[in-house]
């Protein structure tokens, strides 16, 4: 069995690599890769957006910390899956979380995505949905949404 679990640092997320190595003690798996991708955009980081040639500086320094936040997110979730007695490889992209997350899991022949809910609800779920549902519709594979 090939595990794909996905991370964001969120409690959710936490809760996901809870399951996952729970999941991995009762079958035989082959292998549990653990992805963290960075959807960076001064939006959702509590920036306002801006033209691309103004403040040009600032933005690469915001995505360079979101950079090295995603990587402390990846190190922290991969450490307590080897901890775990579990090989793992850590995977980290850039891009729109649940379509990457779709082609990796469907080109790589994962046989389950584990990921956490976020639980949005209202206007915000309506004009931008949640990762978890777009994973869900679009995977070829089984999906575990942890709440």
């Amino acid at each position: 069995m090939k595990i794909l679990v996905c991370v964001d640092g969120s409690e959710q997320s936490k809760r996901a690599l809870e399951e996952t190595v729970y999941i991995a003690g009762g079958y035989n798996v082959e292998e549990v890769s653990v992805i963290h991708v960075l959807n960076y955009r001064p939006e959702s980081h509590g920036e306002v957006a801006f033209p691309a040639n103004e403040h040009l500086e600032y933005y690469n320094q915001l995505k360079h910390k979101a950079k090295s936040d995603s990587q402390h997110i990846l190190s922290e979730a991969v450490e307590l899956l080897e901890s775990k007695k579990l090989k793992v490889t850590p995977i980290f992209e850039e891009g729109h979380p649940a379509t990457i997350i779709n082609k990796l899991a469907e080109a790589e022949g994962y046989d389950i995505i584990i990921l956490g809910s976020k639980g949005l609800s209202g206007l915000k779920k309506v004009l931008f949905g949640s990762v978890s549902n777009a994973v869900l519709q679009g995977a070829q594979c089984n999906v575990y949404i942890v709440k």
